[in-house]
């Protein structure tokens, strides 16, 4: 996140890089802002782009500098991908076909190169060595059209394959060990770029703020039943409904669906607020006091950047803070070990306020979510690639743009949504309001018959009234709803901030 604290007046223009990790060590995060400051510095000192040599040198340095800085993580993608590749071309050589035979020839020339061992006592530039290679290797595999093509689609089959079924799982590591390798020397491009479009980015007066990481936390502990048919019970109160889905939750059963949710709430530990909602919680509650204004941030664009696309939780926070701020798309990734940032003492009771109302449009999101899975008989979602370097490409006319895939924004920040249609609302009231999109329409659901309705009927009402399938009717009340045997307390009014139903 990049803040614009110029003085006008003084003639003065000052630039604060913002930025948190997960669950970091203070450390880690002063190595990392030094880091930062280390790459604005050569950014700004090299070339211009007309001195295609001194660019050229300019781009391997920082290219070294960047993947010295992040060896450890380095070293386990050569591993990885050196393992990956393996499986991948042992069963292509068991096929007989062109597509394989060209896909396998790829893959030899990959393993071709030479040792992928990276330890402590390899030489630097052994190592910088190996991943210049590797790097020339997989970004000429990945020009190809036609090979892109063939080992997204397996990578995709890979990511819906049922679990264990490692024949196609390996292709779905395979593309994704290669695209963070990759990303490596992309995002050395990136900086270069955006220098020639936005020279003040890096020769303004700099300051760099580092968030530190929230603490991590266990899931809240309660006296609640964790049976499906208890949490049904706490999610609607309308009866018709609770009769359908009941019956859908005693079906499940087949598959022991309560307890699994007795051992997912059991190992949810660890529970971490994610660095972008980090930073808008930092942004809102602490430097704005409560307002947001375009004029704070670089441009003018209120946006949080990351290093990969928001998980579906870190979506419904920004949508449901409903402050502006853009961020990434999100991959749709359910992590349940997600938190909400803390409120001290030193906040204000607006941010409490606030907080709470976040925390209930979530909830909101989720049910909804929930009832739909339950009405489909499937899960929230399948594994998602989390990171998709090729989806933001720049082209060689200096405009970047975005291709082949939603689900990531390569965008340019000047494409973010225009502030005048996402002002800031600074919510100043406990109650939440459905959030945009859901549809409360439960009296006409309810209208179905309980002892005859099926998956399939709700999914014809839904398309007989052109609701989206995806967006099948959302189910919820906030007042009335069933109580539980054991404990009428409501099940939202929660501090420790995960979204737990």
């Amino acid at each position: 996140m990049i803040l614009d604290e110029s003085n006008v007046l003084a003639d003065e223009t000052k630039l604060t890089y913002v930025f948190g990790v997960n669950q970091a060590t203070h450390e880690h995060l002063e190595r990392t802002s030094l880091f930062l400051r280390t790459i604005l510095q050569k950014v700004a000192g090299a070339p211009p782009k007309t001195d295609a040599k001194g660019r050229n040198a300019a781009e391997r340095e920082l290219r070294q500098i960047v993947l010295r800085f992040n060896r450890p993580r380095v070293r386990f993608y050569l591993k990885s991908l050196k393992n990956k590749a393996e499986l991948c071309l042992t069963q292509c050589l068991a096929q007989d076909n062109e597509e394989d035979r060209e896909i396998a020839k790829g893959l030899q020339n990959l393993l071709d190169l030479g040792d992928y061992m990276d330890t402590d006592m390899t030489p630097e530039a052994e190592y910088d060595k190996t991943c210049k290679i590797i790097i020339h290797q997989l970004a000429n595999t990945f020009s190809s059209k036609r090979l892109k093509d063939i080992l997204v689609a397996r990578s995709d089959a890979g990511r819906t394959a049922m679990k264990g079924h490692t024949s196609m799982e390996c292709w779905s590591d395979l593309v994704h060990t290669a695209q963070r390798i990759l990303a490596y020397h992309g995002s050395v491009q990136y900086f270069f770029r955006a220098r020639d479009e936005w020279p003040q980015l890096f020769q303004s007066k700099i300051e760099i703020l580092v968030l530190f990481s929230g603490n991590v936390r266990d899931a809240p502990r309660r006296n609640k039943s964790f049976t499906a048919k208890s949490i049904v019970g706490r999610m609607t109160s309308n009866k018709k409904l609770l009769t359908i889905f009941k019956r859908f939750v005693e079906e499940l059963q087949l598959l022991d669906l309560d307890d699994r949710l007795v051992e997912a709430y059991n190992t949810n530990t660890d529970m971490a607020v994610h660095s972008e909602v980090l930073l808008h919680h930092w942004l809102l509650t602490d430097h704005g006091k409560g307002e947001i204004n375009p004029s704070m941030f670089f441009n003018s664009w209120p946006y949080i950047g990351s290093s990969k696309p928001t998980c579906k939780l870190c979506k419904y926070y920004f949508e449901e803070s409903r402050s502006g701020i853009e961020a990434r798309p999100s991959h749709g990734n359910m992590y349940p070990k997600w938190r909400l940032p803390d409120v001290y003492d030193s906040h204000d009771s607006e941010a409490v306020k606030r907080r709470q109302v976040i925390l209930d449009r979530i909830l909101q999101r989720v049910r909804t979510e929930v009832f739909n899975a339950i009405k489909k008989k499937r899960p929230l979602n399948y594994k998602q690639e989390d990171s998709n370097t090729w989806s933001a490409t720049m082209h060689l006319d200096d405009r970047w743009t975005q291709n082949h895939t939603e689900t990531d924004a390569g965008t340019r920040a000047g494409t973010v949504a225009d502030w005048a249609e996402n002002a800031s609302v600074v919510v100043h009231r406990a109650d939440a309001e459905p959030a945009p999109g859901i549809m409360n329409d439960v009296d006409s659901v309810a209208s179905l018959d309980p002892e005859k309705v099926t998956v399939d009927d709700l999914r014809g009402y839904a398309r007989r009234e052109g609701v989206p399938v995806e967006d099948e009717v959302g189910m919820l009340t906030h007042d009335g709803m069933e109580g539980d045997e054991e404990d009428e307390e409501d099940d939202d009014d929660d501090d420790v901030g995960g979204a737990v139903l």
